[in-house]
């Protein structure tokens, strides 16, 4: 039997940057494997993860001092959600690595972002996925999340997404 090893989760800093980007890049080949474009190996540097922490909060989860896991939680995402919404956060950039995922591991980092913005007084998560992305679109369905509608874009290499929205219930902490 083996022993259980907490997962934690802290505030990332930038020397965390270049185990983000290889555990971003790690899922990208991944997920191209299995025929999912949803990322591009080498399309973040570590310049990008740590304009991330100044632009908004990065967190990531370990497992015995490795990191498993990284999301990033914004304020606003006018990009993909355009018009203003004080009311709501934005998840982004959610990965785990692919043995902490049995783990719960993206699971346990939503769960994280969703309580930042609770504490915030936001009162919905919002996030994307590439549209038709069926995997990521079950894991957030069976997150509370709901989807909301398709975004599609007028930028080259810019593919639809869809969107996902998640009721936070902000009179009760920690629900």
């Amino acid at each position: 039997m083996t022993p259980h090893v907490a997962v934690g989760v802290r505030r990332a800093l930038p020397e965390d940057a270049a185990a983000i980007v290889r555990l971003r890049d790690q899922a990208a080949q991944w997920l191209l494997s299995k025929g999912i474009r949803q990322w591009t190996p080498g399309e973040v540097t570590p310049e990008d993860v740590v304009g991330w922490m100044s632009g908004g909060r990065l967190y990531v989860a370990e497992i015995a001092g490795t990191m498993a896991g990284s999301v990033r939680l914004a304020w606003t995402d006018l990009e993909v959600w355009p018009g203003a919404d004080e009311d709501a956060a934005y998840v982004q950039s959610l990965v785990s690595a692919r043995l902490a995922s049995a783990r719960g591991v993206g699971r346990l980092l939503l769960a994280h972002v969703e309580e930042v913005a609770r504490g915030a007084g936001r009162s919905r998560t919002r996030l994307s996925c590439l549209h038709g992305n069926a995997p990521l679109e079950r894991f957030y369905l069976a997150a509370g999340y709901n989807i909301v509608g398709v975004q599609e874009f007028d930028r080259p290499g810019w593919d639809p997404v869809t969107l996902l929205e998640k009721d936070l219930d902000v009179s009760c902490p920690g629900s």
